[in-house]
């Protein structure tokens, strides 16, 4: 599936964290490049943790996404809570992005695009359900790898 954005769209990706935030910037920009969306039709920017550039840019289509603390940090913690004040008072509206590697977080990043914007279906016409992929997942992060990992994660922990 392709989120179906319209021309001048800008996402922007903001978090905690500055390195797991220039990474799935720059990992959505490739998977948009490779689902045939060129930079000048939907450009995602990389705010870090840069309030300033939250509020919402008049006339343009515009996704923001939160990447929520990886780490637990205390630090990540306080600077996600100011980013979560600072979106609601600009009143920008806003998708959490979760997961535990930079794959978990793209493919949450990717959903919840879809999500907002709706999707074109890039399966064959007639291709089975399964080419589409699983849509579901836990409720945490929306990635059906990783409530699967946990699982068997724990029962390895578990010794069985």
């Amino acid at each position: 599936m392709t989120p179906a954005l319209p021309p001048g769209s800008r996402i922007r990706v903001c978090g905690a964290d500055e390195r797991a935030v220039d990474a799935l910037a720059e990992a959505l920009a490739l998977r948009l490049r490779q689902r045939g969306i060129a930079a000048s039709h939907a450009e995602v920017v990389a705010l870090g943790s840069d309030a300033a550039g939250l509020p919402p840019l008049a006339g343009q289509p515009c996704h923001t996404l939160l990447l929520a603390p990886g780490d637990g940090s205390p630090d990540q913690e306080m600077e996600d809570a100011r980013l979560r004040t600072a979106l609601a008072q600009a009143g920008v509206d806003y998708a959490v992005v979760h997961g535990r590697d930079a794959a978990a977080r793209l493919a949450g990043a990717w959903r919840a695009i879809e999500r907002r914007v709706g999707a074109i279906d890039d399966a064959a016409p007639g291709a089975p359900a399964a080419a589409r992929g699983w849509a579901g997942g836990c409720e945490r992060c929306s990635d059906p790898r990783c409530e699967h990992r946990l699982f068997t994660d724990l029962i390895a922990a578990r010794g069985g």
